[in-house]
């Protein structure tokens, strides 16, 4: 049983954030083996650019950038 959500990276808008599973895609064994790929591979949706995101092609999570903005006003 997997989470409904996730948090990590989105290959095609890069933005950091809670993914949400959409259920496993099923490949045949033999289309598997010959793609290398797993026969079921879990599919996630990006909150930002909604992307369909399969499991191998996540990025890790990265950590959001601290608001430094308020320091430029002591230059």
């Amino acid at each position: 049983m997997t989470s409904n959500r996730r948090v990590a990276t989105c290959p095609s808008c890069k933005q950091s954030g809670e993914f949400v599973y959409l259920g496993d895609q099923r490949w045949p064994p033999e289309h598997a083996r010959v793609l290398n790929i797993a026969s079921i591979v879990q599919l996630w949706s990006c909150p930002f650019c909604q992307t369909t995101v399969s499991e191998p092609d996540l990025l890790p999570s990265r950590p959001a950038k601290p608001d430094v903005s308020s320091l430029n006003r002591y230059r």
